[in-house]
């Protein structure tokens, strides 16, 4: 900074500093000579920043301090200091757990809330896709009908069947013949059969059954030098504990096929 030795005080009257009414209680701006205004205002007991505060270099980064400057909610805001716990600034490493249900999440004012995901609607739905475990070959003029049996689950297997759902809430039955319904809800069933062998003329029904009531049906008519098929439909509902059991039955009134190894019974709770 240049020295004013030797220099004439209306000369360099626009380099010099001052606070118009002296320093007291309350903060003025330090203005210079010429009443250009700073973005520093003093008083005896406050010096007040109206702009950016700004480093010529960034201060020095310390992971262990637990002191901190922050900025409180008066008007204007002042700074204070506040002494953080050693966990504010020691980073946590979480233990990873699988059978917790509560999760600490941000609601839309920015706080955060506990929230129970076993009882809203971010826990996961359970889900069964049961394989048809063997060929059921039908006759109009032999075995006409016949339920439905499934591979056992083993969720590895291509042509086992699959639960998406380590708390069992859609097993199959000791037959393997039906999905038990163990909770309540909306449920969505879907059935997908690969149909072959099928004769000229065949005609092919299909039904779901939710305990002894037939939920949903489809009749397909197989014309001539048909030989493959698919019979694919789903229905969705309430179902309840006292329904207990959802199975397929198949049977034909003419012809004859056969319902392939590995058709889909699939089951879903969505709400």
């Amino acid at each position: 900074m240049a020295t004013h030795s030797g220099q004439k005080i209306k000369e360099k009257i626009g380099n010099l500093l001052q606070v118009e009414g002296g320093i007291d209680s309350s903060t003025r701006t330090v203005e210079d000579g010429l009443a250009r205004e700073s973005a520093l205002k003093l008083s005896t007991t406050t010096v007040e920043i109206d702009g950016d505060l700004k480093f010529t270099a960034a201060p020095t980064t310390d992971n262990s301090e637990t002191t901190a400057l922050l900025i409180d909610n008066t008007t204007p805001p002042k700074t204070v200091k506040r002494e953080l716990s050693s966990l504010a600034v020691t980073p946590i490493s979480p233990s990873t757990g699988t059978t917790e249900t509560a999760a600490i999440l941000i609601d839309s004012s920015g706080n955060p809330v506990q929230r129970d995901l076993a009882t809203t609607a971010f826990k996961q739905f359970p889900r069964i896709i049961a394989r048809v475990e063997s060929a059921t070959n039908l006759d109009s003029a032999g075995t006409s009908s016949a339920k439905l049996t499934y591979a056992a689950v083993d969720n590895a297997t291509a042509t086992a069947s699959f639960n998406q759902d380590d708390a069992g809430r859609l097993p199959l039955n000791t037959g393997r013949t039906d999905v038990r319904i163990l909770t309540e809800g909306i449920y969505r069933v879907a059935v997908s059969l690969y149909v072959t062998d099928i004769t000229n003329g065949t005609i092919l029904t299909t039904n779901i059954k939710s305990g002894s009531d037939v939920i949903a049906e489809a009749t397909r008519d197989k014309g001539n030098n048909i030989t493959r098929s698919m019979v694919s439909f789903f229905w969705s509902g309430l179902l309840t504990t006292t329904d207990n059991n959802i199975e397929v039955n198949v049977s034909v009134s003419a012809g004859s096929c056969t319902i392939a190894q590995g058709s889909i019974l699939e089951v879903e709770q969505i709400a």
